[in-house]
């Protein structure tokens, strides 16, 4: 999850072990923020959380709001990115092998699951080490747990969604089911950004049409 350097988009792209992670995992909003729900995933947080950060909720309080008095707050993990930029996350202590999150400067990389700590350090570095616009870092930063998380039927579904002024995302990419998810959603980015990415720039100026 991530704003890009001028804070005009907000971003979240997502790996899952199970199918159609889109509908569930990320939300996204003009000028309001970003949330991802992971581990046991829950629209209603998404929902509620959005809603709390549009009315000028910090990241940190609005996590601290959703799980209030939640009785599966333990087994989810929640990562927020809010209108000034700033980071927090919950990772609930049932989730296992591996779970946690990282704060960097406008991003933060979490995951639950994963096969040991450092795949969390590399996400990170990969990040601050990516070049290009904020879909293609973060693209970057799926290929290290996709390729070492990524065994036959482990990953199968991906997403990619960013807002930014629109009312709408601007981007919402989403591989429901398949062997290769993180191949299939560069493949389908790659397409999108090649019909309709600079008309769609030109939108996010006040401009245009997407």
């Amino acid at each position: 999850m991530a704003a890009d350097r001028d804070g005009e988009l907000v971003a979240v792209a997502s790996l899952a072990s199970s199918p159609a992670i889109g509908k569930a995992v990320p939300f996204t909003g003009a000028a309001a923020g970003a949330i991802a729900v992971q581990g046991y995933t829950s629209p209603y947080l998404g929902v509620a959380g959005m809603k709390m950060l549009r009315e000028g909720a910090g990241a940190a309080e609005m996590i601290q709001r959703i799980l209030e008095g939640d009785p599966l707050r333990e087994s989810r993990q929640i990562l927020a990115l809010d209108s000034q930029g700033q980071t927090a996350g919950h990772t609930g202590t049932s989730l296992a092998p591996y779970a946690g999150a990282i704060c960097g400067q406008g991003y933060i990389v979490g995951g639950c699951g994963l096969g040991a700590e450092n795949v969390l350090n590399r996400c990170a570095d990969a990040y601050e080490e990516a070049s290009g616009s904020l879909a293609e870092r973060l693209l970057a930063v799926m290929e290290v747990p996709g390729r070492d998380e990524g065994g036959p039927g482990r990953i199968i579904s991906a997403v990619l969604r960013i807002s930014g002024k629109l009312p709408y995302p601007w981007i919402d990419l989403r591989i429901d089911r398949h062997a290769r998810p993180l191949d299939e959603l560069r493949a389908l980015f790659a397409e999108w950004d090649a019909r309709h990415g600079s008309i769609c720039s030109e939108q996010e100026n006040g401009a245009g049409h997407c």
